[in-house]
């Protein structure tokens, strides 16, 4: 047995030393290629030719074994994108029709080995209505839509130019609505009228009509006719007031629906809301006009409104016409510090201004800064006003902007005893102020910061007269403006205008 085992052995070990060694020392090395010359990021025109010319190294390959694609994709067609040119040099008209952001793609292929690199690059289609403003202006006695484009080229009367057969309807408000880039749904040109449909929802790229505004809720509001007066966009949810009742729509999720009415689960839970927000950036803070109270909801798209449980905000006999969010303070808590501009309801005669903090946690402790009465005499732009603005930001932070048309007049709601202040005498120019508005933009850390626009009417102009001046506005050194952007040649009058930003 030992014997057969040692030959066994023996057997195995003169096989393995006659097995053929084919191993291959002679690696090669792969070609590597490099994409150069390209930018990061890209602008296109719609049906306008496109010239961009990469720059391709290779080594140790031949040119003709490389194969070229250019190809653009959405975020919701990241599966299906769509090939523009199989040339290195990126030569076509650009069918992309304007939407949202694209991610453009250069790959290249090296056939012989099937290795593949590529350059991704953001990029933006613009179509003639993308990004510039849209304005609803009087124009030879009727209502029309003008959209004023980037290089500040009119075109004229789009609505009626878009939608053969359809009527205007009397509108008084419009707005440029893309509240996610991630949520094309979403994006819209809202067009607002006071009957009985609110207005049109309109196409953003070619402002076509899609359907009405009183098609655009789940429940369909019961009053004969729909008067919207305010909008506003924080980080989960839109606001949009409709006659006096708060109606939301979620931005995370990216449904274009409108919801039924916020409702009130604690308290009085009947409210006709002042025409303004009081928030951006922690939860919507209102002033119910019918109660005369404070109430809130958090932005995280719950369906209901909050009473501020502190008597003193409650049955504050007060009127308002604007809230706003003037700062954050730290005493006696985190909170927001707000003031509220309108009539003391025991003296309606006189303007007045309430101020109060609103913790930023739960229990949203109220605390009553007082009220401060503002005499005619000291403010006689206030009282001759017929419009006003405030928004939240670092340069502009608790700063009321107000006109009666022919002044710009500011004041620091923050001080002790605001002074009213002449920015600008527009009437000395010859210019007439019709309406104004905030205007939002990003800054740098993609801050929102605010830009206080203004549509007005210059009388110097024989035709046309109806432009958009565009002020950034500050606070070193006393309260005042820089214009950062004028065009005129929009109508005879502006009615509403927005900004548009793709």
């Amino acid at each position: 047995m030992k014997k057969y085992i040692l030959f066994t052995l023996l057997a195995v070990l003169s096989l393995v030393g006659c097995v053929k060694d084919d191993t291959v020392h002679d690696f090669k090395t792969l070609n590597e290629i490099t994409i150069s010359g390209l930018e990061d990021s890209y602008g296109f025109n719609y049906l306008e030719e496109v010239s961009v010319i990469p720059t391709v190294t290779v080594t140790n390959a031949v040119e003709d074994n490389l194969e070229y694609r250019w190809y653009m994709f959405t975020t919701t067609s990241r599966f299906e994108a769509d090939t523009l040119s199989k040339e290195k040099d990126f030569k076509v008209i650009m069918t992309a029709p304007p939407a949202e952001d694209y991610t453009l793609v250069f790959s290249v292929k090296d056939v012989s080995t099937g290795i593949v690199t590529k350059k991704e690059m953001a990029s933006a289609v613009y179509g003639p209505l993308s990004k510039g403003w849209v304005v609803i202006a009087e124009q030879a006695g009727q209502k029309v839509i003008n959209f004023a484009k980037e290089d500040q080229t009119v075109l004229y009367d789009v609505f009626a130019n878009s939608n053969a057969g359809i009527s205007l309807q009397d509108p008084y408000m419009v707005r440029a609505l893309n509240p996610n880039d991630n949520k094309p749904q979403m994006k819209n040109v809202s067009v607002f009228s006071k009957n009985e449909d609110g207005g049109f929802i309109l196409n953003p790229n070619s402002f076509k009509v899609t359907g009405t505004f009183r098609d655009a809720f789940y429940q369909v509001p019961a009053a004969a006719e729909l008067n919207v007066n305010a909008f506003q966009n924080f980080t989960f949810t839109e606001y949009l007031m409709v006659n006096g009742k708060v109606h939301t729509r979620s931005v995370s999720s990216g449904d274009p629906i409108w919801r039924t009415p916020l409702i009130i689960i604690e308290g009085e839970s009947s409210y006709e809301m002042a025409p303004s927000i009081g928030d951006n950036t922690y939860q919507g803070v209102y002033f119910d006009n019918l109660h005369s109270r404070i109430l809130f909801h958090s932005s995280y798209n719950l369906g209901y409104l909050s009473e501020i449980s502190d008597i003193g905000a409650k049955n504050l006999n007060f009127t308002a016409s604007l809230i706003q969010r003037g700062g954050v303070v730290r005493s006696p808590e985190t909170a927001s510090s707000y003031f509220v501009i309108g009539h003391d309801n025991n003296d309606p005669s006189k303007i007045a201004m309430k101020s109060f903090l609103l913790g930023l946690r739960p229990p949203y402790n109220f605390y009553d800064n007082g009220t401060l009465v503002f005499p005619e005499a000291n403010y006689p732009g206030l009282y001759a006003s017929t419009m006003m603005q405030s928004g939240y930001d670092a340069l502009i932070r608790g700063i009321l902007w107000y006109s009666d048309g022919k002044k710009l007049y500011a004041m620091n709601t923050q001080a002790a005893e605001p002074t009213e202040v002449v920015i600008r005498d527009f009437e000395a120019e010859g210019i007439i102020v019709d309406t104004m508005r905030m205007i939002p933009y990003v800054g740098s850390f993609n801050r929102t910061y605010y830009y206080l626009a203004l549509a007005v009417r210059n009388t110097n102009l024989t035709e046309n007269q109806a432009g958009i001046l565009v002020y950034q506005g500050g606070t070193v050194g006393g309260i005042n403006i820089a214009e950062v952007e004028s065009i005129y040649g929009l109508g005879d009058k502006i009615i509403d205008f927005d900004q548009k930003l793709n």
